[in-house]
């Protein structure tokens, strides 16, 4: 995937449900940056819902309104990260 001439690849993760294909990996930190670089898309497009939930709470003027500011600017500076933006 380096080869390619777009760069539009980073990783590729293969996977066979107990080994994986294609590289010797000689760690468990290599193991689980694996399995959450495979999650990243699904762990997105949660932090946007919460983000979008924090959003609608933190206007509503109540006296947890400041926490819900904080957890949606918490995700704002994630997901511009994620998404290779400075946040």
């Amino acid at each position: 995937l380096a080869d390619s001439p777009d760069f539009s690849h980073v990783a590729q993760i293969l996977y066979t449900g107990t080994k994986f294909a294609g590289a010797t990996l000689v760690s468990e930190h290599r193991e689980a940056n694996a399995r959450l670089i495979a999650a990243a898309p699904a762990l997105l497009e949660a932090l946007d819902h919460i983000k979008k939930y924090a959003d609608i709470q933190s206007a509503k003027g109540t006296d947890e309104a400041l926490l819900w500011a904080q957890v949606a600017n918490l995700a704002n500076y994630a997901i511009a990260k994620a998404e290779g933006q400075e946040g």
